[in-house]
């Protein structure tokens, strides 16, 4: 498991926070001390999150306040699925902006391929999902494998 680490970044008049690692007990999330436009939350490199770990996510999330605008980018599965269920993981002026979304292989075989999808590309401002046509190596088209729900967050 690799350790969690924070990272913060002012860029002009923008926090950029990157996020990399298991997010558990042990996770010490750096307080938001500055008040910037903007915020940019990379997921990116975040490779899972415990119970624990959620309730010290929602501690922090919660002080990204006004006026502060804050998104996630390149959100894991897993982190989806907890802010799906776990009431308090994004505040009104924390959004989601891209995400990943698993795709499973046709043929049988449990091939798993998790695609990036963007608000403005693969998802409208009106929430309408635009999926692209993804292939497993050997060509075989893929398919989503989520249930409806999963996209549950974007009306948070």
């Amino acid at each position: 498991m690799k350790t969690f680490t924070i990272e913060k970044k002012m860029v002009g008049s923008e926090l950029k926070v990157s996020i990399s690692g298991y997010i558990d007990e042990n996770a010490i999330f750096l307080p938001i001390t500055e008040t910037p436009q903007s915020m940019v939350i990379d997921l990116g490199q975040a490779t899972g999150i415990n119970s624990v770990g959620t309730k010290n996510w929602c501690k922090w999330v919660q002080d990204i306040r006004p006026p502060t605008i804050a998104s996630i980018e390149n959100c894991p599965v897993i982190f989806i699925k907890t802010f799906n269920n776990v009431i308090g993981t994004l505040s009104k002026n924390v959004k989601i902006r891209s995400f990943f979304v698993p795709h499973l292989s046709t043929d049988g075989s449990g091939v798993r391929k998790d695609v990036l999808f963007t608000l403005g590309k693969e998802i409208d401002a009106s929430h309408v999902i635009h999926s692209p046509k993804v292939f497993d190596d050997n060509k075989k088209e893929m398919e989503m494998d989520v249930l409806p729900n999963f996209f549950n967050f974007l009306k948070k």
